[in-house]
């Protein structure tokens, strides 16, 4: 298949599974775990100590860093979760039609062992394990251009998902 149809189904496929309230409900917990990441790894950056992350069933989540309770490092830690899984799909989508299009995998995979370090629930153990098998999958057992697709409906879903999730925060 051409790449730029590759492109375009895959993201028709995303915008469906963003759409959808039956899939949404299930998958949007990928897009908490970006968002929960992105406040994870801003708050290290920032300087403040990660003690721990949970995800619900109810596909919310929360992290909980110490340090000072105010100023610039935790306006960005608190900030860092809305963007980052558009920020993530934007990566994802910056390496997706190269040579590199595992990259984005690999660093998603040692992205969630970081949180299983820190996931204080076993719901959200559960997921992270069975969201990086999905991952191993895809790296390892599947056919390039399939891994290829696969790596460009991620990067569309987290793309669109971020946008819905951001969306849906009044509710």
């Amino acid at each position: 298949m051409d790449p730029s149809a590759v492109v375009v189904v895959t993201a028709v496929a995303a915008l469906v599974l963003v759409a959808s309230r039956r899939s949404w409900r299930v998958l949007r917990t990928v897009v908490t775990i970006a968002h929960e990441g992105g406040h994870a790894v801003t708050a290290l950056l920032v300087g403040r100590r990660l003690t721990g992350m949970r995800l619900r069933t109810d596909t919310s989540g929360v992290t909980l860093s110490r340090g000072r309770p105010s100023g610039p490092g935790m306006v960005a830690a608190a900030f860092a979760g809305y963007v980052a899984p558009c920020l993530l799909g934007l990566g994802i989508a910056a390496l997706a039609g190269t040579d590199q299009y595992l990259v984005p995998l690999v660093v998603c995979l040692v992205l969630l062992v970081g949180m299983l370090l820190t996931i204080r629930n076993v719901f959200g153990f559960v997921v992270i394990v069975v969201v990086g098998a999905v991952l191993i999958a895809v790296t390892w057992y599947l056919p390039e251009r399939f891994a290829q697709a696969s790596v460009s409906l991620l990067a569309w879903f987290l793309l669109f998902g971020g946008l819905r999730a951001v969306t849906e925060l009044p509710r």
